[in-house]
Formats: C-alpha cells, structure tokens, sequence
C-alpha cells in the first residue's frame, strides 16, 4: 500500500533560512511520486558585523562602560574630597583650593613625609588626595584580560622588588626618591597599605579628627570596587546528568579527563609496515603519571617520545601538543612540594575556593588564616590564573566516566559503556509546535538563526501540518566556533596567498595573462608544491613546465565514489597516466599494500604531506555505507544541538535519524549542478549559483529534502563508473522526477521572499563626537576639535581659524600634499604665527540642520553641547486633503520620543503609514503593473529619499532599486504590505 510523507528540507545560514516541503509517496520504500508542495526564503539580519564578527553593539557597550568608569571615578574624588573639606583636611572653599594646595609644596614630598613626622591638617588631606586620586592596579583573576594584566604585573614586581631592596617603606616615599614620579604601574595593596601607615601616623597627633569613623568613610569611598557579576548562571548543561551544569575546566578531573582522552586517541606507527598500534597500558600509565606531575603546561611530540622511549622510525599520530593537568601545573609552581603533600581532597577544596572566590582580598585572607601560607607564598598564588572555560560534561558524569578512560576505552566507548548509546539522549516532545531555543544556547548567531527557522516552521505546521521528516544543513559559518572561525579564516587566507603564488608561477614560467590561470591550474600547483614536486604514487619528478598541461591530474586519495569526500585534504597530484591506468576507483593500499617493498616506499614519499593526507594513504578499508550515514548526520556539536531542538516536534525514538536528519555539507552544490538547476536563476548558467537572488536558498533547500541514503548510492555507483571513465565531473545523474526543472521554476517564480522587519528601535541614537555651537560671519556653525595628524582633506576647508587654515595648507604644499606626511609624529610641529605655540588640533565646523542635533543641557537647564543624530528608524508617508503625499524621514532618536506629528504639518495633512526597513509596499510601475517591493534605505537629510528593492534581489548597492524622491513618485505607493515567515502577504493595519 502506498505511504504518504511530507519531507521538509532546510537551509539554515547565518541571515536565512531557506525552506522546501516535499509530498513523496512511496511504496516498499521507493519514491513512486514526489510533489513540491510549497517553498519559501525567509532573511533576517545578522547578529554581528565587521571581519571579527562581534556584536553590532560591542562599540556602544564598550563607550558606555567607559563613561560608566569615569563617571565613577569622578564621584569618588568628588566624595573623598568633600570627606576631607568637612573634616577641615581641605580648605573648604573649591576657589582657594589650587593656590593652597601650591602653597603646600610637592604632594610626593608630603607622602614621604606623612609616615615619619607631624603634618598639618591641610598637609595630610593634600597627601591623602593626591594618594587617593591614583589608587593603583588591583588585579581580578576573572578579567578575561590575562595579556593586560601580565603587562600590568610585570612593571607592579619591579615597583614591589625596589621597596624590598631600599629602604623605603611607603610607595610615595620611593616615589619622591625618583626622578620621573608618574607612568608607574602600582598595585592597589600598595596604596592601601601607603594609607594605612599615614593614618596610623598622623591619627597619633589628631586623634580627634582622624577617628576610626573617617577611617572607614573615606577608605570605603576611596578603595571600594565593584564585584565581577557573576556569569555562572550561564553556563552550559550536562548532556548526561539531568539538571547538571558543566564541570570548571580548571579542575583536576576536568584536566585528567581531557588528556586521558588524548592518551587514548594516541597511536603509533612502524615506519616499515605503516601498521597503526595502540599504547600499551604501561605506556598509557607512564604518560598518564607526567602529564599529571608536569614540568610544562603541554608536552610537544619530542616530550612524548623521550617518556615512551621510542626512536625517530616510530610515528605518532600527534597533530597538536599535549595538556597536561595544567591546574597542578599552576599550584605546584607556586608552592612547590606543599601542593604533593596536601591530600586529593584539600587540593579539590582549595581550588574549588580559587574558582569560587571572586574577591582577591578575601581569597588571600582566606590563604593566610586557613591555609597557614607564607606572604610569598600569597603573593605566587593570587597571580595564578587557572584555565578557563569548561568542560563538556559535569563533574558527577567526569567522576564516572573517568574511571572507564583510565582503562583504556576512548571518550565515546567510555560513555556509552556508562550512560549507554548516549546519542539518543537528545530532548523529544511530540510537540505540536516547536517550542523556543535552549536558554543556554549563548552563540547569538545560531540563536537567532534557530529561532527564525522555528517561525518558519511554526508557520508551515500551521498551514500544511507538522512534517514526517525534517532534513536540515546549516550553513558552515553557523556549525564553527569561534576559534574554529579563526583558524578558518587564517586558513583561508594561506590559501589567497596560495592562489596568488601559483599565478606568479605559471606569468613567469609561460609568460601567460595572469587571468587566464585557471583555478585547476592553481590548485594543481599547490598540490605538486606540497608533494615536494613528485608523485606520491609513482615517485616520478613533476617538471614544472609540463604542470599546466594533461601529463598530471589531480585527483581523489580515496575515491569519490566511496567517500563522498571532495575536501583539500583528499586531494593529491597525480601522474595522469597512473591515474587513467592503474589508479581508477582504487584506494592507495588496494595498489599497493600487497607489496610492502613498494608500501614502504609510498609511505616515504608521503612523509612530508599534511597529518590528514597521510592518514587517508594508510587508509586500509572504505566502507561506503559509513560514509554515506556520515552524510546524512552531521555530528558536530552545533548540528546535534539543532538536531535534538527539533526532536521535541517527534517521539522519542532509538535511531536519531529517524525524524530530523543534519545532512553534512558539499554534496547540495554538485547536485545543484548536475541536475542543472543553477541554469534557473542565472541565466542558463548551470556553473554558477546565482548569490544576487535570495531564492537560491528555496533550491539548494528541495536538494537538501531530496537528499537520501538511496540517492547517495546512485551518486557513488555513477561517480564509480565516471572515476572508471577518467572523467573528474559527476555527470549523469537523472533528475528526481520526469518535469523536476519545470516544477521548480514555478515554484521559483510563485516564491515571495519573506524579510523580517526591523520595526524594534536598535541601535545608536547619536553619533560619538560632540559639537559645540559657535556664530561664524553671522552664521551658526557647530564646531569640533581634530587633532592634526587625523584630519582629512575634506576637514581642510572646514577649518574655523582662517589663519591656521593657511599655515595648514602652507604645510601640506611643503609635503607636495601628503597630507599623513606633513603632520605625522616624527615631522617638526606646526607653530602658530608667534613661533611658539604648537598648534596640536584645529575647529573643524559643521553645518547641521534643525531636527539633525540634539543638545545636552548642564545642570542650569543651558545646552553646551551637541550631538548629530544617528540613524533612521522610519519614514513616515503623509497625505494632504488635495492628495499631495509628503515623506518624513524620523531618526531613532525621534522615535524614541514618540513624536507622532511633526509640528510644521498642518491638520489638512493625515498620516497614512510607517515605513520601516523591510517593510512592504504595493508599488505601481512606469509600465502600469503593480509589483511588490520591500523598503531597503531611507535618507532625510539634506533631500529625502527611498529606496525600494525587489523582494529576491539580495544586492546592497545602487543598481537594481526604485529611487522615490518626490510627491508623484510617493502616489504610486497603493498600499503597505504584511509578510509572515513562511512568504504570505496580507493588507497592513496601518
């Protein structure tokens, strides 16, 4: 009997969800009918901005936390001052102040003398202001900013060892003894302790005024900081302890367990056989005891072979060094053989205090008067920072699983063996609609990301029912973390370098158009370069001269067809005749294995490749239906986390696969490519895929719902027969069904793109400079200054001062106008017209027109300075009583204030609608057709205007949009439109 079944396929990137709903009907699991039942892109905006990928608002936060800083210090000196003037240590009246505190002499002078002899009441408010003002460095192990810090740390040993080696007790009296007394890194310690010896000093000669009630007060006000706020509300859960928070990675079991993993994952190689061997359980032990009792944090591959005791004709399967136990690492460098001798359970209980306390005075009174430390001691400990982050399962799971790796299982077996096929523990619910992410999922692009794909879900189980399967790939910017991103880029970039060394050598070499370097011929350089210019198989020199041409391909180490495995890392140089003849569909040690002369060879000749190609030589046995599973799981950690989300729409059920299925990417654009759909909307051009148009996310999403176990063994048994064939290409596979590229070009052109609105007002209200506001030849001007060695050429003649306009221009044409040049720091300085002034920066005036600025009042209620508004948040359309339209472009800033009218609208003009970005319209054409668009810009300052993009036009730049600019063009909006996720329009209430 044939069974029905929706198959929704997903494309899920970092700004789109692309989205395909497939009816199969089938019978003794064959597809005997397949339907395109709907399609659908859904665009959202990024997350993050810039080449690093950081939050679109790190720069706001990171300008108000610094305003936040100064601001506090400001009212602390504000406090501490005014503590002083009514307990007469100051004079009281803020005018008399400067010239009584010159009176006073030298407030490095007055430090010295305040811890040896009797001050004056004014003396010893002046040395404890001046101490105060500049309160040192204190130190937070949980900064996450160790580089800083170290630098900091460095310059407070060296202040900390003068104090021991002289005979100064006080920082302001070494101070005083040194020529250049500011610029010096202290530690707050070090003030606190400067303040206690004056106070303990001059209180014997005023004990009426310096009580222990101002004691407190002004200590409290001076030196009081702010806690770090507490992050652990945040971290991660178990997966196999239910309710379980993941485990410090500065733990020792975390430790024990990360580099037992890494024993267990060790082998060893006879350079002869090219065999792979275990460690023996002896030299798992041997490892295990030094990479608990460390003498370095990691061991590199030479450590490894001088513990296990082998010789260079031994390879070990090492890729990166070894961590130890980094945490006994770090305390036992600090208190020596105290840290062995202390028992397993005070060495948990003292860093379990180390991790907890975030308070460094309280941590180090707490090692002083429980732990019985010396003061060296101390001052060793309270610099140590413990490894941070976490790891991947909580302490409870480590203390079970641990056991298991230590005797010999891997990770994985390890886990199994205790919680059981622990890939089955993903949440399932049989929900009837996907409830919200994971409140601990903390990556913001894949939160965002997952949350838009549930609105698109959400939708369609609303219109056509909930799915029988859900086939996702996500986008690999979204399965990297951040460190992985790092090494992709870095990895990216080696290959730029790569590409452009190859072009250089095939210009030369041939004295060819650099253009006319294909990308074969690239990548063919590249591999001969890696192989050291000999064929791995045959060993055979590749003369340069003869790369370009047939005589050598590139070709797969294990063969396509029974990998799947397109990747860098799977290709090699070959020579061409080789490849044709003998190579064909066979793995390297189906040729050569038989053989161990001639394996022993091979495995010479590949010494020098990469760890990965050479893992892939050795390779002894392929299982393509491994690899095909592979497929269709993706197993990293992001894909099994997305995974199990969309689990809670199913029961729950021992194959993982059974309801959502994360296929790995790669395979989506050769199947693109052989079915010819890229030809629909690029032209004819099946080569390409056209990135202009967002739809490309609805196509690359009915291959990824098309995409099976059955289709991945037709494409190996064709890849088998090209790779028989000689032919690199995979060609010849069928489309799914008889009129498939005609099914999927009306679903492109029925599709509507949908774009998530922006109406939440997000975002800076103000640009960052501020202005004053100054009459200029009658004119009102706004005024900034520039220092000289950042202004521009556009600021030259914006210069306020006619005078230094012309020394400034004067300079530059001494520069034959290079204008970095004329003002860097290692030119002469520009002197004013006396000779003697320095003119370091210059007035720069702006011209802002009203509604542009807004003003910043002081504490009389008078504006003294001013800010450009930025940004806009939407237009507003108004339409008078003889149907005239007019636009209103409004700033955050003003939307924020709500202001619903301008004031300069009469009452005959009537609000028709907002516009904000992404927003709809229903637009009538110059050929008379109503066409949808959406909003993408929007400008009002000095002539207004909008711009309007076709729905599936993912274009930034000017080309390709309808530019409004005035009331005729605003008359040919009809109407404003309302998109949900899944593309339907409705009218808008407004």
């Amino acid at each position: 009997m044939a069974e029905s079944n929706l198959i929704l396929g997903l494309d899920l990137g970092i700004t789109s969800v692309g989205w395909a709903l497939l009816k199969i009907l089938s019978e003794n699991n064959e597809a005997i009918h397949i339907e395109i039942v709907a399609t659908g892109v859904r665009i959202f905006p990024a997350t993050t901005e810039g080449a690093k990928n950081e939050p679109k608002n790190r720069s706001r936060r990171d300008a108000r936390g610094s305003r936040r800083m100064l601001r506090r210090k400001r009212q602390r000196r504000q406090k501490v001052r005014a503590l002083l003037e009514a307990n007469g240590l100051l004079p009281s009246m803020r005018d008399q102040i400067e010239a009584d505190f010159d009176q006073l002499g030298d407030p490095y002078m007055l430090r010295g003398r305040a811890v040896t002899e009797k001050l004056e009441p004014y003396e010893i408010g002046r040395s404890l202001f001046h101490l105060i003002k500049r309160r040192g460095f204190k130190s937070n192990r949980k900064s996450g900013k160790p580089k800083e810090d170290g630098i900091v740390n460095i310059s407070i040993d060296q202040i900390r060892e003068e104090m021991r080696s002289s005979e100064f007790i006080t920082l302001g009296s070494l101070l005083n003894s040194k020529e250049k007394k500011r610029k010096h890194y202290t530690a707050r310690k070090m003030v606190e302790d400067e303040f206690d010896q004056i106070w303990t000093t001059q209180s014997a000669y005023y004990p009426e005024i310096l009580n222990q009630y101002l004691y407190a007060d002004i200590s409290h006000a001076a030196f009081y900081q702010r806690p770090i706020s507490s992050q652990r509300g945040l971290i991660g859960k178990c997966r196999f302890e239910n309710g379980k928070k993941r485990c410090d990675m500065a733990r020792q079991d975390a430790q024990r367990l990360r580099y037992w993993q890494d024993i267990n994952y060790l082998k060893l190689q006879d350079r002869r056989t090219l065999d792979w061997l275990e460690l023996t359980p002896d030299e798992k032990l041997r490892l295990a005891n030094a990479l608990e009792k460390l003498k370095k944090q990691e061991f590199s591959e030479s450590d490894l072979r001088k513990i296990l005791k082998i010789g260079d004709d031994v390879r070990i399967n090492l890729e990166k060094k070894i961590k130890g136990n980094t945490t006994a690492y770090k305390f036992g460098k600090a208190i020596g053989s105290k840290w062995e001798n202390f028992s397993s359970e005070d060495q948990e209980k003292l860093t379990e205090e180390y991790i907890r306390i975030e308070d460094d005075s309280v941590l180090e009174k707490r090692l002083r008067e429980h732990w019985k430390f010396t003061d060296r001691e101390i001052e060793k400990l309270i610099k140590i920072e413990l490894e941070p982050g976490y790891s991947r399962c909580s302490l409870k799971a480590i203390r079970k699983i641990l056991p298991k790796m230590m005797e010999g299982m891997t990770y994985d077996k390890a886990a199994t063996a205790v919680y059981g096929d622990h890939r089955g523990t993903a949440p399932s619910g049989d929900y009837d609609q996907l409830p919200p992410p994971p409140s601990d999922l903390r990556n913001p692009i894949v939160k965002k990301a997952l949350n838009e794909m549930r609105k698109v879900i959400n939708a369609i189980i609303r219109k056509y029912g909930k799915p029988n399967q859900i086939r996702l790939e996500m986008a690999r910017d979204l399965k990297l973390t951040k460190k992985q991103k790092k090494r992709a880029d870095a990895q990216r970039k080696k290959n730029e370098d790569a590409n452009k060394e190859a072009v250089e050598f095939y210009s030369q070499l041939h004295n060819i158009d650099p253009d006319s370097v294909s990308g074969i011929d690239k990548l063919k350089y590249r591999l001969a370069k890696e192989a050291n210019w000999i064929c791995p198989y045959t060993g055979s020199p590749i003369p340069p001269e003869t790369l370009r041409g047939d005589m050598w391909d590139k070709e797969h180490i294990i063969p396509y067809s029974r990998s799947f495995d397109d990747s860098y890392m799977n290709l090699t140089i070959c020579q061409a005749k080789f490849n044709r003849e003998e190579k064909l569909n066979k793995t390297p040690f189906e040729i050569f294995g038989a053989d161990e002369q001639k394996w022993f060879e091979l495995g010479e000749r590949i010494s020098n490749l990469p760890f990965a190609k050479q893992r892939r030589f050795e390779q002894k046995e392929v299982k393509t239906d491994e690899m095909i599973g592979r497929m269709l799981s993706d197993t990293r950690y992001i894909c099994r986390e997305a995974r199990g989300y969309l689990r809670q729409l199913y029961p729950n059920h021992t194959d993982e696969n059974k309801y959502v299925q994360v296929v790995a990417g790669g395979s989506t654009a050769k199947l693109r490519y052989v079915w010819g759909i890229n030809a629909i909307l690029s032209d004819g051009d099946i080569e390409h895929k056209n990135r202009w148009d967002h739809r490309h996310h609805a196509i690359d999403a009915i291959v990824i719902a098309l995409t099976n176990r059955a289709l991945f063994q037709r494409i190996s048994r064709l890849a088998a027969r090209n790779e028989e064939f000689h032919r690199s290409e995979l060609k010849g596979i069928e489309t799914p069904w008889a009129g498939f590229l005609d099914d999927v070009k009306n679903q492109m052109e029925s599709l509507i793109v949908s774009h998530a609105p922006t109406h939440r007002i997000r975002g800076s209200l103000f640009k960052d400079t501020a202005f004053g506001k100054r009459v200029i030849n009658g004119k009102v001007k706004f005024v900034r200054r520039k220092p000289l060695i950042d202004i521009t050429d556009s600021m030259i003649d914006k210069i306020a001062d006619i005078e230094v306009k012309k020394l400034v221009n004067q300079r530059i044409g001494e520069y034959e106008g290079k204008l970095k040049k004329a003002f860097a720091k290692d030119t002469p300085p520009l002197l004013h017209k006396d000779g003697k002034t320095i003119i370091q920066s210059v007035r720069i005036t702006e011209e802002m027109s009203e509604g542009t600025y807004a003003g910043v009042k002081n504490k009389k209620g008078e504006e003294y300075k001013y800010y450009a508004l930025d940004g806009n948040h939407h237009v507003d359309i108004f339409e008078d009583t003889d149907g005239e339209r007019k636009a209103i472009v409004v700033s955050r800033f003003t939307a924020a204030q709500r202001n619903l009218k301008p004031k300069e609208l009469g009452v005959e003009w009537q609000k028709l609608f907002s516009l904000c970005r992404n927003d709809y319209i229903e637009f009538l054409g110059g050929d008379g057709e109503l066409k949808v668009y959406r909003l993408q810009k929007m400008s009002g300052d000095p002539g207004w205007y909008i711009w309007l993009r076709p729905l599936m036009d993912a274009r930034k730049e000017y080309e390709g949009v309808v530019q409004i600019t005035n009331s005729a063009k605003l008359k040919r909006i009809t109407r404003k439109l309302q998109v949900d996720p899944i593309g339907r329009l409705t009218q808008a209430s407004d």
